[in-house]
């Protein structure tokens, strides 16, 4: 009686998700190049806004697509996307020789915000489609 994943969905989902992410990141990247943000600047979580919206963007795909189980394609959407984020973050620290550990715990402690907002994002979505 378990949930089926449908694999195509998660990927698709995630790979919206993944990309809007990965926009945002290098947005973020480019003009803290130009500007240089402060330690206690608040600009930052404007790309973090944008971070979760492609991660609601990515669960309302998942919603949509599988209205029977939005919760579990919506958060395996975002937490695949978060993966390859982490990913992706070791390999630039490890190339800049940069403290992989204090980005890693920052990183993990932050996944459980966008798998929230991306499964909430597909429930809402199934609510729709089912409506």
């Amino acid at each position: 009686m378990g949930v089926r994943i449908d694999s195509r969905t998660v990927l698709v989902s995630g790979a919206v998700a993944l990309g809007v992410s990965l926009a945002s990141l290098v947005a973020y990247a480019i003009v803290n190049a130009i500007v240089s943000f402060d330690r206690d600047s608040n600009w930052p979580f404007a790309f973090y806004v944008v971070i979760l919206l492609g991660m609601a963007l990515g669960g309302r795909l998942a919603g949509r697509a599988r209205p029977d189980a939005p919760l579990a394609h919506g958060s395996l959407a975002a937490l695949g996307a978060m993966g390859v984020i982490a990913v992706i973050s070791v390999v630039i620290d490890v190339a800049l020789r940069n403290d992989i550990v204090d980005n890693v715990v920052k990183l993990v402690a932050q996944i459980p915000v966008p798998v929230a907002v991306s499964a909430f994002s597909a429930y809402m979505a199934s609510r729709s489609a089912i409506a």
